[in-house]
């Protein structure tokens, strides 16, 4: 599941089982994933933002998410995603970073990895 381009969107309580990536905002303004639950996805759970093209969100919150066994990173902010807000989210198991923050400019609050 992912969002690119769109700006305002808002995904939440969504259950996510398997497949290659749990959920991704690619571009847009004041998107929000919230409240979401993904479970072993091949690769990341949730991200934000692209290396290749390099495009990027703005100011998307990502809230009270639970990632669990993911076959990267549990979490990713990408260098070309700018000030976006991770709050009170967890990431356990993931077979590389539990968060994996590339951007200078996100803001992490509250999160917890196992």
């Amino acid at each position: 599941m992912f969002v690119a381009p769109g700006s305002r969107n808002v995904i939440a309580r969504n259950r996510v089982v398997r497949g290659f990536a749990g959920i991704g905002i690619e571009k847009g303004k004041g998107n929000v994933v919230s409240r979401n639950v993904v479970i072993h996805p091949r690769e990341v759970g949730i991200y934000l933002g692209l290396n290749h093209p390099p495009i990027g969100g703005d100011h998307t919150v990502v809230r009270r998410n639970k990632v669990r066994d993911s076959g990267g990173d549990g979490f990713v902010v990408r260098e070309t995603d700018d000030h976006s807000r991770l709050i009170r989210n967890l990431a356990i198991g993931a077979e590389d970073e539990g968060f994996d923050i590339q951007s200078a400019t996100a803001t992490l609050i509250g999160n917890r990895t196992r």
